[in-house]
């Protein structure tokens, strides 16, 4: 029982910092540094708002920082969420 509520408080603990994490991104004033304090709090470089952004989709469109774009590919996040996003991108302007 002890087990199941330190891991439903790990699981909470992660969505916030993942949702921080985006909104961050999102901000056109954030730092690196701290993009890189929540990052190694824990938060996901994966993690996807509602509309299936990622924080470096987010911060590629936002931010006018390019190192926090920079701190999170070190830290892992994908380039591949950005092709895909911008192919869904170019197939959506065509078919309009």
């Amino acid at each position: 029982m002890q087990l199941s509520r330190g891991l439903r408080f790990f699981s909470k603990k992660r969505r916030l910092l993942d949702r921080e994490l985006l909104c961050l991104c999102k901000n056109p004033a954030a730092t690196p540094e701290a993009s890189e304090a929540i990052l190694e709090a824990g938060a996901n470089t994966e993690a996807r708002n509602k509309e299936g952004l990622t924080p470096l989709i987010l911060a590629a469109l936002d931010n006018d920082n390019p190192k926090v774009i920079e701190v999170l590919l070190k830290a892992g996040a994908s380039l591949l969420s950005i092709l895909a996003c911008l192919t869904a991108l170019a197939y959506a302007s065509s078919v309009c």
